[in-house]
């Protein structure tokens, strides 16, 4: 529900038992945003953040999701949050990356770019703890080996805004996996073009591209399904 008669012309959602003029003005909003945000289930921090953006608030959009992704990702890794493709909860960790990455986009929207490459760093450093974490896997399972070319995938993508070199390292290794899992069982790589975690590896490789390229031509390929077109033009790019 919107709040126009409580916050004059700072129109934005506000959650019932909040919506009581407690909030006086957009400081006194942003104060509990930001104070709340780490408790706030996904749905409600999504309406806060557009709110936020609609109004001109990037940089606090951006704290808001910097803020939730790193309380669900926590200081422990133990590798299973890239290769437990069994387990319910599998995408989570690589949805709070995205996450993340998405509050880089907007710090760097919201010109303040030394903190966004912060937060595309952080990332990075994320997905390489877990990464670490990895002691083996099962070379001749398809879906480990594409789960391991996700993962490097993912670490590419965190790499790309900053123009890390490391990106073309875990984009040789992604495409490495990729290849061995098409290799041992093709009709599986072709049914995880769909996962949810598949598409959300791709949009990360969106998100971050934007903070590049312009031009909807040079998007496209970095959107193909087929891994090797858009680790291609990533590797092409990332420089």
């Amino acid at each position: 529900m919107n709040s126009s008669d409580s916050m004059g012309d700072f129109d934005v959602w506000l959650p019932p038992e909040k919506n009581n003029g407690e909030f006086s003005d957009s400081n006194a909003y942003l104060k509990w945003a930001l104070t709340n945000v780490a408790s706030m289930p996904r749905e409600q921090i999504e309406t806060v953040v557009k709110n936020l953006i609609d109004i001109g608030y990037l940089y606090h959009a951006a704290r808001c999701l910097e803020i939730s992704a790193q309380q669900n990702l926590g200081v422990f890794f133990t590798g299973n949050e890239l290769l437990s493709y069994r387990y319910p909860n599998f995408g989570r960790f690589h949805n709070d990356i995205r996450t993340l990455l998405e509050a880089g986009c907007l710090y760097l929207r919201s010109e303040r770019t030394r903190t966004a490459a912060n937060a595309f760093a952080r990332a990075q450093a994320f997905v390489e703890e877990a990464l670490r974490q990895i002691s083996s896997y099962e070379e001749e399972n398809s879906k480990e080996n594409l789960c391991l070319g996700l993962a490097f995938e993912l670490a590419g993508h965190c790499c790309f805004p900053n123009s890390n070199a490391d990106g073309i390292s875990y984009y040789d290794a992604a495409e490495k996996y990729w290849s061995q899992s098409y290799n041992i069982n093709p009709e599986e790589v072709e049914s995880w073009k769909e996962h949810p975690v598949t598409k959300t590896v791709i949009g990360c490789l969106k998100q971050v591209a934007k903070t590049k390229v312009a031009e909807e031509t040079t998007l496209i390929p970095l959107m193909s399904m087929d891994f090797q077109t858009r680790i291609a033009k990533a590797r092409e790019l990332i420089a």
